[in-house]
């Protein structure tokens, strides 16, 4: 399922108008354009479009185009529209890391190991390596 954009309205702003200049060509270096001579969002007729849509949407929301440019980038990850990292799965990476790292804590620090005299191993280790520098 996919997640809801973040701005309200955002995706209807980006739709082009009728009595609307959303930018033009010039607003685009060509450094920035690559070879394409697109900016990646705009159409072959029009490369400046894309941009000046997020400029101005972007001035009206008080955030950068590249800021909103990912947002529009990660909610078309999102819908299926783009391949990428949907914002579902990288949650769930992240879920995923911090479960993996508590077992680990708790299998390193907390875990009573009966063979090495009922202590964790973590214990084990740091009384080895005070009887190695003692010794």
């Amino acid at each position: 399922m996919a997640e809801e954009c973040p701005v309200p309205g955002l995706m209807e702003a980006l739709i082009p108008r009728k009595d609307e200049s959303h930018g033009s060509t010039e607003e685009v270096s060509r450094g920035a354009l690559g070879r394409s001579g697109q900016d990646g969002g705009g159409s072959p007729t029009r490369p400046g479009y894309a941009a000046g849509a997020l400029r101005r949407v972007g001035e009206q929301l008080g955030v950068s185009p590249e800021t909103l440019r990912n947002w529009v980038t990660q909610a078309e990850v999102d819908a299926g529209d783009r391949p990428g990292t949907t914002t579902d799965r990288a949650r769930r990476v992240v879920e995923l890391e911090i479960a993996v790292a508590e077992y680990l804590d708790w299998y390193n620090h907390r875990r009573l190991h009966e063979e090495i005299g009922t202590i964790p191993p973590v214990e084990l280790e740091h009384n080895s390596c005070v009887n190695l520098v003692g010794a």
